[in-house]
């Protein structure tokens, strides 16, 4: 059998130098040893000759920049005159110059302009009282009444006319409405045009029925020509309401009763007549303007749902399905704050939807104006439907004001106004009482001289 491998033996002594083998193969290139020393100069080489030769020419370079500007020449020879420029702007005020000696006087002048009034002085001494005087110069209150017809419409009673017109409702420039209050004298023109007004400008150019602008009349119940062509010249006429402007010697307002019933006047006003509220009105472009309530515009005598027609600067006018007028509408107790039924009325159905309305004067304004003009001593009234509640409204400056108010029910009672420089005083122990008789007694204690 093999038996197993024995221990190495011991390493032998190193063999004899065998013989060069060939060279090798190149190594790779070293590194850069360090610089070595500086040499020493070497002697000058033969002189060389300079040849020009001239290349051909470059393209132009860029342009340099501007230079330094140079020193100012000699002045030239003046030139022609030229035309004159135009006037430059003003310059700033210059400083205050000084004092001129005083010139010589000059001759007067022509008066001048009457100057603006002055403050009221203090009240004077109170005077003796004056004569009776023929008539009152006083001014009262100017309302407008349109009749809404062809014809110019009287004054109520107790008004006197001013003048008459026609009755613009409203004018339409630059797509702008600008409306009149129906009550004012401003409503009432005393010349009619389909285009009563210009437009002008910054450049002091003005435009007279140039443009597409509008005027608003209010109209009168003529019917349309079967054609509906546009009114021309005067075709017009018959379509445009008339309007008068009267003086009142009281203020005038408006009282609108939301039903169809007319409302009753206030205590102390009588009625200057009646009507349907009229609330506003629109047109082109959704354009319109509306009426103040409280004022005597607002309460036309006539009902219609076109109470108004339309005219151009090329002078015609017509009647147009974007014009809409608004009336105030009527409430019943049992409607207020709840949702508003929906409700389309048909003609001959309108007015029952249409609230009424009445213009009443003050009576105590009329009262006060008629002492004032026929300067009466004294004025009794009957009928006075006076109470503690009006105590502050009926009392007139320079009179005494003794009352026999009816206290048990309303209406009724009697009132005196007497001079205060009467020195009137009530005397009440004189008469009988009798429940069916309202009697008043005052005692004058000094007449006037």
């Amino acid at each position: 059998m093999k038996g197993d491998q024995g221990v190495p033996g011991v390493p032998g002594f190193p063999g004899m130098k065998g013989p060069s083998g060939p060279p090798g193969l190149a190594g790779f290139k070293g590194d850069p040893g360090s610089p070595g020393l500086q040499g020493s100069p070497g002697s000058p080489g033969p002189k060389g000759e300079i040849r020009t030769i001239p290349g051909p020419p470059g393209p132009p370079g860029r342009p340099g920049s501007n230079g330094p500007p140079g020193q100012p020449g000699p002045p030239g020879s003046p030139g022609s005159l030229g035309s004159p420029g135009d006037s430059g702007r003003d310059g700033l005020p210059g400083f205050e110059g000084q004092a001129g000696r005083k010139g010589d006087r000059g001759l007067p002048g022509q008066p001048g302009s009457r100057g603006n009034q002055g403050p009221p002085g203090p009240d004077g001494v109170q005077g003796p009282p004056g004569a009776p005087g023929s008539g009152s110069v006083a001014h009262g209150f100017l309302i407008t009444r349109h009749s809404q017809a062809t014809e110019s419409p009287a004054c109520p009673q107790g008004t006197s006319r001013i003048y008459d017109g026609y009755s613009l409702l409203y004018v339409q420039g630059n797509e702008r409405a600008h409306g009149q209050d129906l009550g004012t004298a401003g409503s009432c023109l005393r010349r009619f045009s389909t285009m009563p007004f210009m437009f002008c400008n910054i450049n002091n150019v003005c435009n007279f029925a140039s443009r597409n602008d509008y005027s608003y009349w209010l109209s009168t119940p003529e019917p349309m020509p079967m054609n509906m062509e546009p009114l021309r010249g005067r075709d017009i006429q018959p379509f445009i309401s008339r309007c008068s402007v009267c003086e009142a010697p009281a203020m005038v307002i408006a009282i609108h009763s939301q039903t169809i019933q007319i409302p009753p006047c206030p205590q102390g006003w009588s009625s200057l007549w009646i009507g349907y509220s009229f609330m506003m009105h629109t047109s082109a472009g959704a354009e319109g303007s509306g009426q103040a309530l409280a004022s005597p515009g607002s309460c036309l005598e006539e009902f219609r749902s076109a109470p108004f027609i339309e005219c151009h600067g090329r002078g015609t006018c017509n009647y147009y399905a974007n014009s809409y007028s608004f009336w105030l509408a009527t409430v019943e107790m049992s409607e207020m704050f709840s949702k508003p039924q929906s409700e389309t009325l048909k003609a001959g159905d309108l007015r029952t939807r249409v609230s009424r309305c009445q213009k009443p004067a003050n009576k105590m304004d009329e009262l006060e104006l008629m002492l004032l003009e026929h300067n009466y001593d004294m004025v009794g009234i009957s009928e006075t439907w006076l109470d503690e509640s009006h105590d502050w409204a009926v009392n007139l400056q320079g009179y005494s004001l003794f009352r026999n108010d009816r206290t048990d029910k309303r209406g009724g009672g009697v009132c005196l106004y007497v001079k205060s420089s009467l020195k009137p005083i009530r005397r009440d122990n004189i008469g009988e009482f009798n429940e069916n008789v309202e009697s008043l007694w005052v005692e004058i204690r000094e007449r006037e001289k």
